[in-house]
């Protein structure tokens, strides 16, 4: 299970290799890592087994667990929302009395917590996959009234191209776009994912975008303030409101022989019907 950008690498490196590779690895989705680990020449081709009992067809039959039509990846969570999550006294503090769903009336927003005198947008720039949420969302508004099989298919084979998807180019100025107007704290370069909750619970900022994850994270700091306190809504960049939903990460079985057995036993009870229940 690597953790983070520096796991990942770590993974990559070894593959690369052939050495000290896991016979079972928790990963990212079949789509993200072809390019990175090989996909069809390391890992163990699972379409014929049946997981009907556990996931609807459709469900597997996505970029994330799919490479040629075979099933390589089994997801052992389901996806999480992508939001921006906020402070609700921040808010109340600054006279805003409901979420904004547009990108103009998100900026009179910030407008008016800045003159309160609270820092409106946090960054924690030091954990970078921390700051893919604005530019996730832009692409899902590019993304979303396609089928997701052939939009996938398209961009891996330079049909589509990173410069063709508006949403996803447009978020990016915007991102940039509240540190220019001082939305966001200076210190953003230095800041991490654990100082962003804490500043969100403490009110020392207003907005996070983030995963729907950190709420356990929150949880773990102060459950009563996270109940009370802090709410979430959809980033409003498009004229159209999308809830992301990802990531596909899921289980792969290691194609070498030696450990194949056991990697396939432990498979089968992982995704037992008794099993799954408990997770």
């Amino acid at each position: 299970m690597p953790d983070g950008d520096q796991g990942e690498q770590v993974i990559q490196v070894r593959y690369a290799g052939g050495e000290d590779v896991p016979d079972i690895l928790y990963f990212q989705p079949v789509s993200y890592t072809n390019s990175r680990l090989s996909v069809a020449d390391n890992f163990v081709d699972l379409t014929a087994n049946d997981y009907s009992y556990l996931y609807s067809d459709s469900y597997l039959r996505t970029p994330g667990y799919l490479l040629d039509g075979k099933l390589y990846n089994l997801p052992i969570a389901t996806g999480g929302g992508m939001y921006m999550f906020y402070n609700k006294d921040v808010l109340a503090a600054s006279g805003i009395t409901e979420v904004p769903t547009t990108w103009d009336a998100f900026l009179a927003d910030c407008e008016a917590i800045k003159a309160n005198g609270i820092s409106p947008v946090y960054y924690s720039g030091v954990d970078t996959w921390t700051l893919q949420f604005f530019a996730l969302m832009g692409w899902y508004s590019d993304y979303a009234p396609e089928d997701a099989q052939a939009f996938a298919d398209a961009m891996s084979t330079n049909q589509k191209h990173w410069s063709d998807m508006n949403g996803f180019i447009d978020s990016i100025g915007k991102i940039k776009e509240l540190v220019d107007l001082g939305y966001v704290q200076e210190t953003y370069l230095s800041d991490t994912y654990q100082q962003a909750q804490q500043a969100l619970l403490d009110g020392t900022c207003a907005f996070y975008a983030q995963g729907d994850w950190v709420v356990g994270e929150l949880e773990k700091i102060d459950a009563d303030k996270t109940a009370s306190s802090i709410g979430a809504f959809l980033i409003p960049l498009a004229d159209h409101l999308y809830c992301g939903v990802g990531v596909n990460k899921g289980l792969r079985l290691q194609e070498r022989q030696e450990p194949r057995a056991c990697a396939e036993s432990y498979g089968s009870t992982r995704f037992s019907g008794s099993t799954a229940g408990i997770f």
